[in-house]
């Protein structure tokens, strides 16, 4: 399951780790850009670009999982990822990349912001028989994790983590991947600024203009109540990065 985020870039780090190769990446379209296929191809060229740079072939789902289901996405993706895996015949075992440290998840927290913060009980649960999902990056946070894929010479060129799809399928060649003034794009900036490694994400990021406005960005994500915001601007002030 790839999307050239920090979680699959992070699960990427673990399994060459322990020296192993994908056989492929799966990247599934059920609802993270609604019905903007336009911004999914602008994505999906990207991760093409990772696939090809280390030679593993690109499996691609497209699925009307989020027409038949109306519901945010971030209450089904776990549901949408694996429905479209199990869809896939050809695959046999998964290596499902976590969005949060083991000892954040909870199903209190899940009814509050996502079913992230269940991904391993909805897996086991809903996984048929001969279907095998090895959950990966539960042993880190996302500042953790950052950290190590602020290392990885393919996430300097490759790094998509942005959630506007108007920002996505308008860019042009020249853009940055990100647009840096979303939510995720700003917990990722502080991260990578935490990390030392910022500056190798010139083409992720406008860092030249994160420079210039990050204390008004982490005066923005200060308004999230999202855990993982809260934990990014607070371990932020911390270090004295603004």
């Amino acid at each position: 399951m790839f999307s050239a985020g920090i979680d699959s870039f992070y699960s990427l780090h673990l399994l060459r780790n322990i020296g192993i190769t994908p056989d492929a990446f799966l990247n599934v379209h059920a609802g993270a850009h609604d019905d903007n296929l336009e911004t999914w191809n602008v994505r999906l060229n990207n991760v093409n670009a990772v696939a090809t740079a280390l030679g593993i072939p690109l499996l691609t789902i497209e699925t009307n999982f989020h027409r038949a289901y109306k519901e945010a996405h971030v209450r089904c993706h776990t549901f949408r990822n694996i429905s479209a895996a199990i869809a896939a015949s050809e695959v046999s075992t998964i290596y499902y990349s976590a969005a949060h440290e083991v000892t954040d998840l909870s199903f209190d927290a899940a009814k509050r912001y996502g079913l992230d913060f269940i991904d391993p009980a909805i897996i086991r649960s809903f996984l048929p028989t001969g279907l095998e999902t090895i959950y990966l990056g539960w042993d880190a946070n996302r500042i953790k994790r950052t950290a190590e894929v602020s290392k990885m010479p393919l996430a300097f060129e490759h790094l998509d983590v942005c959630t506007n799809q108007k920002y996505q399928a308008n860019r042009g060649p020249c853009d940055p991947i990100n647009c840096g003034k979303c939510t995720k794009c700003i917990r990722t900036l502080i991260a990578l600024e935490l990390s030392g490694g910022l500056d190798n994400f010139g083409k992720a990021f406008d860092i030249v203009w994160w420079h210039k406005s990050k204390l008004e960005a982490a005066e923005r994500l200060s308004a999230s109540p999202h855990p993982i915001d809260i934990n990014a601007v607070e371990v932020a002030k911390s270090a004295k990065i603004f």
